[in-house]
């Protein structure tokens, strides 16, 4: 999290310090490290790959429909849902809210007709052990019995 975004997004930024974190969870035996957030382009998903070359990238995406997210913009909104520090949602008045909710339906949308990812999960009435376990099992290095 960092505000105001540094030119050219946060992505140069978390590559960086993933390329520097990640010898250290290597050597204390890491297999894998999980890395949240929003990749929108080719080239945000190269600026990872550059620094961490012998690393096998896997992303997956998050998938919700409509009402699912028009949902969690709501709570959000009211405070609820995880807490996100500087939430720009938190305490929008409902019209805001609703623009949110279309705007991250769009987005969906259009990820949606991008294809991106290696691995799609739909969201919808799921909870996130359910979602980390499906992310688990089509993880090509996992070891036998995790």
């Amino acid at each position: 999290m960092c505000h105001p975004l540094p030119e050219g997004g946060t992505h140069p930024v978390r590559a960086r310090h993933l390329a520097a974190m990640w010898p250290n969870f290597r050597r204390e035996g890491a297999q894998c490290v999980v890395l949240s957030g929003f990749v929108f382009t080719d080239e945000e998903v190269r600026q990872y790959t550059r620094l961490l070359p012998d690393a096998a990238l896997t992303l997956c995406r998050l998938h919700a429909g409509p009402g699912t997210l028009a949902e969690r913009v709501m709570l959000r909104g009211q405070g609820g849902g995880p807490a996100i520090p500087g939430d720009e949602l938190k305490g929008l008045d409902p019209g805001a809210l609703r623009r949110a909710a279309e705007r991250a339906a769009r987005e969906a949308e259009a990820l949606e007709h991008a294809g991106a990812g290696d691995l799609r999960l739909d969201t919808d009435g799921r909870s996130a052990a359910e979602l980390a376990e499906e992310v688990l099992a089509a993880w090509p290095g996992r070891p036998a019995g995790a």
